[in-house]
């Protein structure tokens, strides 16, 4: 199970809780705002944050 360590990647695991099924998909950090999606035949998705005022 992944634990996101930042505030945003927090943001990006709770959307993605809600919009995927993680159980079939890996997940690993890419910065401290950015998470790879990436499904079992390897196809790769990077998702990240941004606040926006």
């Amino acid at each position: 199970m992944y634990k996101p360590y930042t505030i945003d990647r927090y943001k990006v695991y709770q959307f993605l809780e809600q919009t995927f099924a993680l159980e079939y998909f890996l997940l690993c950090p890419i910065s401290s705002s950015t998470l790879m999606l990436e499904d079992k035949v390897g196809d790769k998705l990077p998702l990240y944050f941004r606040m926006v005022k």
